[in-house]
């Protein structure tokens, strides 16, 4: 995969502020030209050994990584550790199976919880038809009782999801080295914590997804137009490109397509990459969680609100931010400048925020501060609330921000000059982001791009562009996998095009239930007369056996019989099933006579005013619960036409958690017109029960 060309990696992170770097070659970010600081990365005073984030397509990194070992071998180049700790699921499962309980009924309530709290575990077990009765039983109350101490313990050693240790000495004579599990890897028994304490070198060798879309996306265009472009080369400042991120228009695009972050392109309004660079930025746990700082951002930033520091010593580290903390680098300078300590000592403290369990290491560092600040002549009082601001959540720091703006905005000038080879490369390259195939396909019909099925004598294995459509790949029908879809396309490659359903199960001995799902895929639909006669025709064919032999073309005396296709909706049932998806429409066309004339679309949620009441519905594709928001739950529902978010709060969420399991739900609420979006307050909900298979929309924490 590397022979011939270069591996097109980027840097990220605080390492993306190196001049260094970016001379040669491995970040593609100028740090003087926006401004960027190195003391996140390395301080005069650190004393520890800095590593760099590096990010290669999927399918180049494994192989990188082996290179890496060939190259230095074992000895001085391995992998780092990583101590992975309990989650819910894993404290129900093990507990629940020392204690003894029944393993099926723990996984039972692993499915249907809901939080990710085991403190609230009696709560969730008292809301469950099938639990609430054991609350009090041998062994679930001792399984509520022990299942808030075993969160966050160590679980078992693993290997770091990237993480490669150089060292000029064995290693093996320093740290214990083992085998991966995958061939050819190895791997130390320290984590990355223990890695840095020791000042070990240590390279993360990552995987972005995205940078696999733009490959595939450029090689698709450069095959149809005979040149590749040059995506570091693109105007930064192309209005159509914005226009269309500041229309919400932004789905299938890295790091602009949550629901949140659609919703910041319409408030932020961006024009260029630094715009970009603090909208990628704003929607991190580290950001959302000080309160409404997400809002005032976007007031100072776009509306030119006027703020006022807590003390004169804030503004260095808070202007770029307007007065909020947006980047990693910020806490590091607001401590320096508030208390006098060093950089060192101020990423220290900020690394303390980020620890579980840091209550005592908090206090201790608080008192540091305070001194700090005493001795610069911050009031105590001005000093407590400045703390307050530092947080453990996640946020970006600087550097990260603006090379991760480049990525996105290059993404979104291919969804918006190519878009339908950008939604071929987007469809391969699954999983990556928020959305179910369902709603890329709708997202890439509203850019013109229709979807066709798949198809035994026209699909390769993957999506490909076919007349100004995508055509779907053979892989992406339920129970075909990857070596049957293979085995079709390399068949018919060399022996033609199949002439019926039975010539296919005779020249490659698929599987009955393969077949089956290609029939409701409509996979036969251009050699049967319909798709229950295609599924009759299987069933007369005499499968090959296990050693290849190809069955006789006997004559058969059966006569076809004259079946009745499946109906629309049949076939849409069929299709969601083993597709995740309908190529021809949309599931709430079906749903939408069903429902009272007062129910209205997503295009009419949009035009109606602030405070009107409505009745809208839909199917919950994205569900996220961020932090700092008192339970509150952002949920996107999409019918035909588009989506519309709607808001829960907490307690709105308590009573309807369960609904929002359904494939369908109606949603009674007030419209709320905010910054140029549009939401739906909800005051209640219903589930609709339609008989078809969805994706459960996903939830993020």
């Amino acid at each position: 995969a590397l022979e011939g060309r270069e591996p097109p990696g980027r840097g990220r992170g605080s390492s993306v502020a190196l001049l260094v770097g970016y001379l040669i070659g491995i970040s593609h970010i100028d740090p003087l030209k926006w401004s960027l600081t190195l003391e996140r990365f390395l301080s005069e005073d650190t004393t520890v050994l800095p590593d760099i984030d590096l990010d290669f397509p999927r399918a180049l990194r494994d192989e990188l990584i082996e290179r890496v070992h060939q190259r230095f071998g074992p000895e001085y180049a391995v992998l780092a550790g990583a101590i992975a700790t309990y989650k819910i699921k894993g404290v129900l499962r093990d507990l629940g199976k020392a204690l003894g309980l029944p393993q099926e009924e723990l996984g039972l309530l692993s499915k249907q919880m809901r939080s990710h709290d085991a403190r609230r575990l009696r709560e969730e077990m008292e809301q469950l038809p099938a639990f609430n009765q054991r609350v009090g039983a041998c062994g679930w109350r001792e399984l509520i009782e022990l299942a808030p101490q075993l969160m966050g313990a160590p679980k078992l050693l693993s290997q770091h999801v990237g993480g490669m240790i150089l060292s000029s000495l064995p290693i093996p004579e320093m740290v214990p080295v083992r085998e991966g599990a995958m061939e050819g890897r190895y791997i130390m028994d320290w984590d990355k914590d223990s890695v840095a304490d020791a000042g070990f070198a240590k390279i993360d060798i990552l995987s972005l997804p995205v940078l696999d879309q733009l490959e595939e996306a450029l090689d698709l265009v450069e095959a149809r137009e005979g040149k590749r472009p040059d995506v570091s080369r693109i105007d930064p400042k192309d209005g159509k490109v914005y226009d269309m991120i500041n229309a919400g228009l932004s789905k299938g695009i890295f790091l602009l397509q949550s629901p949140a972050q659609l919703k910041m392109g319409q408030r932020l309004l961006s024009r260029n990459l630094l715009d970009l660079a603090y909208q990628v930025a704003l929607i991190r746990p580290g950001v959302g969680v000080q309160g409404s700082a997400v809002s005032q951002f976007v007031e100072r930033y776009r509306h030119g609100a006027e703020w006022e520091y807590d003390h004169p010593l804030e503004e260095r580290a808070l202007a770029r931010g307007y007065g909020i903390i947006v980047w990693q680098e910020q806490v590091v300078q607001l401590i320096t400048d508030v208390t006098g300590l060093t950089a060192a000592q101020a990423d220290e403290i900020r690394r303390a925020f980020a620890r579980s369990n840091n209550e005592h290491l908090i206090a201790l560092h608080w008192e540091q501060f305070r001194e700090g600040a005493r001795s610069k002549g911050v009031p105590e009082e001005a000093a407590r609330t400045i703390f307050a601001k530092i947080n453990g959540h996640y946020m970006f720091p600087e550097s990260h921000s603006h090379a991760f703006a480049i990525t996105a905005y290059q993404a979104a000038w291919l969804k918006c000059y190519y878009p339908l080879e950008f939604f071929v490369a987007l469809m391969n390259n699954q999983p990556m982001g928020f959305y179910p195939l369902e709603t890329l396909k709708q997202d890439a019909r509203r850019f013109g791009i229709p979807f066709r099925n798949p198809c035994v004598n026209r699909s390769e294995v993957r999506c490909r562009p076919e007349e100004g459509a995508v055509r779907m790949g053979l892989v992406f029908t339920k129970d075909v996998g990857e070596a049957w879809a293979k085995r079709i396309v390399e068949e018919r490659e060399r022996h033609g095009a199949y002439t019926d359903t039975g010539d296919l199960v005779r020249r490659t001995g698929i599987t009955e239930q393969a077949v089956l799902s290609l029939a409701k895929a409509g996979a036969f639909d251009g050699i049967a007369s319909n798709r229950r006669e295609a599924l009759w025709e299987a069933g007369l064919t005499v499968r090959p056996g296990g050693n290849g032999q190809r069955a006789l073309s006997l004559a058969r005396t059966e006569s076809a019989a004259a079946l009745t296709d499946f109906d629309a909706r049949e076939q849409m049932i069929g299709e969601y099933e083993v597709l995740e998806l309908y190529p021809k429409g949309h599931l709430m066309e079906f749903v939408r006579p069903t429902l009272a004339r007062h129910v209205r679309s997503s295009v009419e949620v949009e035009k109606l005013d602030e405070g009107a009441a409505v009745t809208v519905a839909g199917w919950p594709v994205a569900r996220q619960h961020p932090r700092g928001r008192d339970g509150t739950v952002f949920v996107t529902i999409e019918d035909e036409y588009g989506d519309v978010q709607i808001i829960l709060w907490g307690d709105v969420f308590a009573r309807y958690s369960r609904e929002l399991d359904s494939q369908v739900i109606e949603v009674n609420g007030t419209v709320s017109k905010w910054d140029g979006t549009t939401n739906v307050i909800v005051t209640s909900l219903r589930a609709i029960r339609v008989g078809v298979r969805m994706p459960r929309a996903h939830d993020w924490h």
